[in-house]
């Protein structure tokens, strides 16, 4: 029982081990996620949009934030008199108090007036109902502006997550064939000790031998960065992590390419909203006349009865030119021609995104035939030198171009598949 308890504890830990040790895979697709979820763009999108919750509450409040207090003294030396005068406001509703005060007299004479008052003007359409209307479209343009931003950093991380990968499969291949090549110098060298190969050969293959040893070492250390990268750049620890190769999702690609550069365009609309708005509001208020209507209690200590009233005041500019009228509508012309520029200049850039694809796929179908027509030849070759038809250089001669092309060929393959992740990011439809 004891050792059947100790066997269980050893697997354990080495079940654990090995989950500390290789981390887990991460794909592509999870990275894109997590920036979504967890990222210094995200944070700032939610602090913008405290923002714009405390901009609805206070237009909300309109005329009710907060109340209002004034208070005034003045002396008259001819009468020897102190008049003060004070009132207290909130939203429509104030109160007036006002004491005159002789200094040889033990009495003074005060007034207190309650009263209300109402502007029929902002009954109807107020500065504040304006500014609620522009806030709505400004919140969806804020929403907007956190997407461009979140594009941009999507689509650094699948540039980054390219060089990772081409980086990670060079030195796999480089790898494998130093340790290839270390063989054959074993094989080479005691058959130059016995005269039987050439000194040229075997400097050729020490020459390569010692080539990969160096662009290993720097690749080496160039993954190391990478890694901290990722770290510092998004927020993403992959430092015990294995990065899975990049695969195209199975998606029609022209819908996403037909939704390129669209949210821009929505956002070029929600400001011409908001300029809109402003006209409206503009015309509005140049329009119509100032109504005030209220009504007032007075109470008095000097003798008068008190007093209610009812009050009227109207108010209106005549031949008024309103210069902020003039330039949001030249504005609004403005942004009606941009809006136009631009959609036509997104019809170019969508081709643009379908020539670019294209072209990356025909380099690398390209770059694949040229690493498969290579690798045929080096084996060839390698196997013309062990029948001794030619010699060791020419099989390094044909071994380098072997290697360049298996890289140029990996290169190609995800530059092209991350080119389609771009494509996906970009044509994304988070916008209405």
């Amino acid at each position: 029982m004891g050792k059947n308890k100790f066997l269980f504890l050893k697997i354990l830990f080495f079940l654990m081990s090995s989950l500390i040790s290789y981390g887990k895979n991460i794909k592509l697709d999870d990275m894109l996620k997590t920036l979504e979820e967890k990222s210094y763009e995200r944070e700032i999108f939610d602090l913008e949009q405290k923002k714009n919750l405390s901009k609805e509450k206070y237009y909300n409040l309109d005329n009710y934030n907060g109340v209002r207090g004034e208070i005034s003294t003045d002396y008259d030396y001819e009468e020897d008199k102190i008049k003060s005068n004070g009132r207290v406001s909130y939203g429509e509703f104030y109160l007036d108090l006002s004491k005159d005060k002789i200094n040889s007299q033990k009495n003074s004479d005060t007034d207190v007036i309650i009263g209300v008052n109402k502007s029929l003007k902002n009954m109807f359409y107020s500065k504040s109902d304006s500014e609620i209307k522009k806030l709505e479209y400004s919140k969806k343009n804020t929403e907007y502006s956190y997407y461009d931003d979140l594009e941009t950093k999507k689509i650094s991380l699948i540039n980054l997550y390219e060089e990772y990968k081409n980086n990670e499969f060079e030195i796999k291949l480089k790898t494998n064939n130093l340790t290839r090549l270390k063989s054959e110098e074993k094989i080479l060298k005691k058959s130059y000790e016995l005269g039987a190969t050439p000194k040229i050969d075997l400097d050729t293959l020490q020459t390569s031998r010692n080539n990969l040893e160096i662009e290993l070492k720097y690749l080496k250390e160039n993954i190391k960065k990478i890694k901290n990268r990722f770290l510092y750049e998004f927020g993403i620890d992959i430092s015990k992590d294995q990065l899975m190769d990049i695969e195209i999702p199975k998606v029609n690609i022209s819908d996403f390419i037909s939704n390129i550069g669209e949210r821009k365009i929505s956002r070029l609309g929600l400001e011409k909203e908001i300029t809109k708005e402003n006209i409206k509001y503009l015309k509005y208020s140049n329009k119509i006349p100032e109504v005030l209507v209220g009504v007032e209690h007075q109470e008095r200590n000097n003798g008068y009865s008190d007093e209610n009233r009812v009050f009227l005041k109207l108010s209106k500019d005549i031949f008024y030119y309103d210069i902020n009228l003039e330039n949001e509508k030249i504005t609004l012309d403005q942004q009606e021609i941009n809006i136009q520029k631009e959609k036509e200049i997104n019809i170019s850039k969508k081709l643009e995104v379908e020539e670019n694809c294209n072209n990356l796929y025909k380099n690398y179908l390209v770059n694949k035939n040229k690493a498969e027509l290579e690798k045929n030849k080096y084996e060839i070759i390698n196997l013309k030198y062990k029948l001794g038809d030619v010699t060791y250089v020419d099989v390094m001669d044909v071994f380098d171009d072997y290697l360049n092309y298996q890289v140029a060929a990996e290169k190609a393959k995800n530059l092209f598949n991350g080119y389609i992740y771009e494509i996906l990011v970009r044509g994304e439809k988070n916008y209405e």
